[in-house]
């Protein structure tokens, strides 16, 4: 028997509808047949991997971005997700080098360096972090959430006075984005 990539995909499409209708074993099986039949689809292996780790099964949905990765060198995405997830995993420098490459295959991505500075907030690195949130914003001046995390790194280093400005303009942008928790003390 001949199975179509087509039928592949469709079992793929099946594991993202039972993924979002939160049926997520059901919808993982689904993943997993589509590769069976088909084994080369980065799409269906990105999506299988991306359920894995909301599940938080991040060895394997490692194995399986770095397989799309593979595939597909110039996905961007796929890249920022294994980076992600080597963050989570705490493999910080394997973490860098797909931030890197990522930001390297399209350097006018905001969302590159703020995830990026994101993942090296996590691993307590304030001062590389707020660098990143810098380069964001000079390529989307606009966006709060950006303002946000450079305020946050910007507190951590003891910056407080940039970091209120930070604040102050995150919150005039986007008046949704700061919550108590976040606002600098006063």
């Amino acid at each position: 028997m001949i199975i179509r990539p087509q039928f592949a995909e469709v079992q793929g499409n099946l594991g993202i509808a039972l993924v979002a209708s939160g049926r997520v074993e059901e919808g993982l099986r689904q993943f997993a047949e589509a590769l069976r039949l088909d084994p080369s689809l980065p799409v269906v292996r990105r999506n299988f991997a991306l359920a894995l780790s909301r599940s938080g099964r991040l060895a394997e949905a490692r194995l399986h971005l770095l397989r799309v990765v593979e595939l597909t060198p110039g996905d961007i995405d796929a890249r920022l997700q294994l980076a992600t997830v080597l963050t989570l995993l705490h493999e910080p420098a394997l973490a860098a080098i797909q931030f890197q490459q990522a930001i390297a295959l399209g350097p006018d991505a905001p969302d590159s360096y703020r995830r990026y500075g994101q993942a090296l907030v996590h691993d307590g690195r304030f001062a590389d972090a707020a660098a990143q949130f810098q380069q964001a914003l000079k390529l989307a001046p606009n966006r709060g959430d950006l303002h946000l995390n450079l305020a946050v790194a910007l507190r951590e280093l003891g910056r407080t006075q940039e970091a209120e400005q930070h604040y102050a303009t995150a919150l005039s942008l986007d008046p949704t984005l700061i919550t108590n928790d976040q606002a600098p003390d006063r």
